[in-house]
């Protein structure tokens, strides 16, 4: 409370601050500097009319008044005409979108209106302008196209081509081209810089347009509630103490009301307010001179895709569907024939978040279709990074309705469990609530084909999960136990605090068993039986409103972008993506199996690109990995400590898996965060060769070695080790498992004996691991941002990056393309794709 009050505080002091501002400049400074500076003389007869009418205006902008703003302040679709560096310089969107529409009537000596109007989408912008003067056969047409082009955020470019079209004479048709230039280095400075007609575009004898040069400075003392700015025009032929100067402010103290002033040395000043919705606003503006003679009236209407600042809520109340489906995978990108779309469950969590931020979001609906599980028991981390969002949206006030589109396991009625209301088909069925872990064995069966298995592990734990080791030892059995019954717990409570159940019931229902929607609305699973149009139903009872199944649809929420009024370049958070087993080289994946690698290569390249960023602040390592080659996460381990060592900060957050090399790699960061349900540690070192001799014997296959040197063949598949280089390699991983160790307890400020007590290779929950500090904060990648912007001390709102890797063109095609539209994939069971993955030892 003390804190609000203290903002309130804040507020109130920059209101009255900024009214102080704007009530004493104008009639200070502005009548000063016209009369020091710039005072200058009645235009003279020999002027044309149309120089007459736009050296009055006090403007060299020709063809179409413009409005009253800076060459260093506009950064829409106006940018067009007044500086085209600016068209949309702040947006980071190639999708944004503006348009301008401007009408004046001018009223002295010739009684002439105007036209302006302007549209841009992304750096790109056209136009057209009408001038008639309705005393005369007086009319000039103009149409224009321009485009910009940004240099590292931190200054834009900006061309346009006009073409002139006039009724004053003959040889009426002419083109100019104007060159612009914007540069915001710092969120209260930004300079523009435009020079107009610079070819000096020429209408027989009737006109020459002369080249103009408009130089502006913007400031903002305190925000972007006020901006201060002055421009200077000066243009070719004219003499130079006959420049144009104004002073301008424009000012936002409540969302959506604007209010801005202007005078130049003319004398000539101007009021301008207005009014912004989130998607379009209206303007009027009225100019006069020193005797108050009112000689221009103005009205604009703009629209705008990036949503504004507006003290107005759309009066359209409106719901929202999310579908979940397929993979709980972070960030993907999608491909295609010639078009690459980004995806991934982080775009459905912002999806979430963004709509719980949207006032005119009042609902949602959640579409579950059947997800991966995750590695144990189905519970994975990720999953409870999209529960987070969901419990988000309500505390928003937002009301969600799960609609479960046929059968539910563990994963998807667990993400169901946190809605207000769960719907699903008559034919549905939730089955197999509960945890559980499945471990392959296949060392014998390798034994029966002649395959043997030089096989070691330091560390008792280390090789629980490991597919090519023997049976679980009782200490394993034990931490296998742990591992499910903690998962058990976090189900339990879960779907206890959802469904607003007792603790004994939850223990009976997630049992495994079967129930059909109607066993399971008996005993308080779902809500209703029914389809989509039911469950939407549902939530038009919970909000008040009237949605059909025709107007609701699976909206981008994530591609609603926020117009950014700060200036300056925005500081960075990267999110690197550390994905799959672990090997040198580069990242890469299976596409049979659909499978990740992770290579050092890539990663490390990565983290050097963000470290040599100077507007990356800090990195955030996404770690979804079970480990992998021990040299190969030694490596990512030291490049994350050279940029740690530049002053950049790490955060790691993990996603459903950070073992063994996974954790290797996410010790060094400054803060760790997991999932309750992250499987971590797995602290421990393995080494494994097949050995093919009895299979060979088998097959009848004859090899012969031939060498020099007693153990120069100890890596051939053709033989196992002797007994001395069994010997050799354990001294080797014990080596190499005291360099983790140290590692570990050097980076997590961990004692050795603490570091070696929590190792022997044992895997642990997320929550289990907090417990013995092997991590710092539960948490998902939203948490990781903020916990980022805090120890970064970063301010303001960051920009986030994602580092994907590259991948060639060929592959993306044939990988995504024909593969998932075959659905291969789906040939191959969890159980098979566990054989492939080397978890989690090196």
């Amino acid at each position: 409370m003390l804190r609000q009050n203290k903002k309130h505080y804040e507020n109130l002091k920059k209101f009255i601050l900024s009214c102080l501002i704007i009530t004493i400049i104008p009639c200070f400074f502005t009548p000063f500097l016209s009369k020091a500076i710039c005072e200058s003389d009645e235009v003279s007869d020999e002027f044309s009319f149309y120089e007459q009418w736009s050296r009055t205006r006090g403007t060299s902008s020709y063809f179409g008044l413009l409005p009253d703003t800076s060459v260093a302040i506009s950064d829409d679709a106006y940018a067009l005409w007044n500086n085209p560096a600016g068209i949309h310089f702040q947006s980071k969107s190639k999708k944004t979108g503006s348009f301008y529409l401007s009408m004046s009537q001018y009223q002295r000596e010739q009684d002439s209106w105007d036209f302006v109007s302007s549209a841009c989408f992304g750096g790109f912008g056209f136009g057209y302008s009408r001038l008639k003067n309705r005393d005369s056969d007086f009319r000039l047409d103009t149409y224009a196209i321009g485009s910009k082009f940004n240099i590292k955020d931190l200054f834009s470019i900006g061309f346009a081509l006009k073409r002139y079209n006039s009724t004053f004479e003959k040889d009426g048709e002419d083109y100019g081209f104007d060159g612009g230039l914007l540069v915001r280095p710092h969120p209260h400075l930004s300079f523009g810089f435009t020079v107009r007609n610079i070819n000096e575009p020429h209408f027989g004898d009737y006109l020459d347009i002369d080249r103009s040069y408009i130089t502006g400075v913007a400031l903002r003392p305190f925000n972007d509630r006020l901006t201060l700015a002055v421009d200077w025009t000066f243009r070719e032929g004219i003499k130079p103490n006959d420049y144009i100067f104004d002073f301008r402010m424009e000012t936002e103290i409540v969302d959506g009301i604007l209010l801005n002033a202007f005078m130049d040395n003319d004398k000539n000043f101007g009021l301008t307010v207005g009014i912004n919705f989130p998607y379009s606003g209206f303007s009027y503006t009225n100019r006069t001179n020193v005797d108050f003679e009112n000689y221009q009236h103005q009205y604009t209407v703009k629209l705008f895709s990036d949503r504004k600042r507006s003290f107005l809520v759309p009066l359209k109340d409106d719901v929202v569907e999310i579908v979940l489906e397929g993979e709980l995978e972070d960030f993907m990108l999608k491909t295609r024939i010639f078009k690459r779309e980004e995806v991934g469950i982080q775009r459905k969590i912002a999806s979430i978040r963004k709509a719980a931020d949207m006032p005119e979001i009042k609902g949602l609906l959640i579409t579950i279709k059947p997800l991966k599980a995750g590695m144990f028991g189905q519970l994975a981390g990720v999953a409870q990074e999209v529960r987070e969002a969901i419990l988000y949206a309500r505390e928003k006030g937002k009301k969600v309705v799960a609609f479960i589109e046929g059968e539910a396991g563990t994963v998807e009625y667990y993400i169901a469990a946190c809605a207000d209301k769960i719907v699903m088909p008559q034919f549905g069925v939730i089955s197999g609530l509960g945890t559980y872990i499945s471990i392959v064995r296949i060392k014998d069966f390798l034994k029966k084909i002649g395959v043997g298995l030089d096989y070691q592990t330091v560390g008792k734990y280390k090789s629980t999960f490991h597919q090519i080791a023997d049976e679980a030892t009782p200490e394993q059995q034990e931490e296998i136990e742990s591992i499910i019954t903690d998962l058990y717990n976090q189900l339990l409570e879960s779907i206890q605090v959802g469904r607003n159940l007792n603790r004994s019931d939850v223990e009976k229902i997630c049992d495994g068993s079967i129930y059909s929607p109607a066993k399971a609305r008996e005993i308080g699973l779902i809500d209703a039986c029914g389809y989509k149009k039911d469950a939407i139903a549902v939530l038009n009872e919970l909000t008040g409103l009237y949605v059909s199944e025709e107007d609701i649809q699976e909206k981008k929420i994530d591609t609603i972008y926020d117009y950014h009024a700060d200036w300056g370049i925005p500081p960075k958070i990267a999110i690197i993506g550390a994905y799959g087993n672990i090997q040198t080289g580069e990242s890469g994946e299976d596409f049979i199996f659909r499978t990740k690698t992770m290579g050092s290569d890539t990663i490390i390249e990565q983290l050097k690109k963000a470290k040599n960023d100077k507007l990356v602040k800090a990195v955030i390592l996404r770690v979804d990995s079970g480990g992998g080659s021990g040299i190969a996460s030694d490596l990512i381990y030291n490049m994350i400590n050279e940029v740690k060592a530049s002053g950049k900060k790490v955060v790691i957050s993990m996603a459903d898996v950070a073992g063994s090399g996974g954790y290797w790699i996410s010790a060094p960061g400054d803060v760790i965060l997991a999932n309750p349900a992250t499987i971590t540690g797995s602290i421990g070192v393995m080494s494994a060769k097949f050995v093919l001799e009895d299979l060979f014997d088998k097959l009848d296959i004859k090899s012969e070695i031939y060498k020099k040197g007693e153990h120069s063949d100890m890596s051939s598949w053709l033989r196992p080790y002797t007994e001395k280089e069994r010997v050799m390699v354990k001294e080797l991983m014990e080596h190499f498992y005291d360099i983790f160790i140290e590692k570990v307890a050097s980076s997590r400020n961990l004692s050795v004996e603490e570091v070696r007590k929590a190792a022997e290779g044992r895997v642990y929950t997320g929550n289990q691991a907090l417990k013995i500090k092997l991590v710092d904060e539960m948490g998902g990648l939203t948490r990781a941002i903020e916990v980022t912007k805090d120890i970064a001390g970063i301010t303001e709102e960051p920009e986030i990056v994602v580092y994907l890797p590259k991948r060639s063109f060929l592959m993306n095609l044939i990988g995504e393309t024909i593969i998932q539209q075959l659905n291969l994939d789906n040939l191959f069971s969890n159980e098979l794709l566990q054989l492939r993955m080397n978890y989690p030892g090196h």
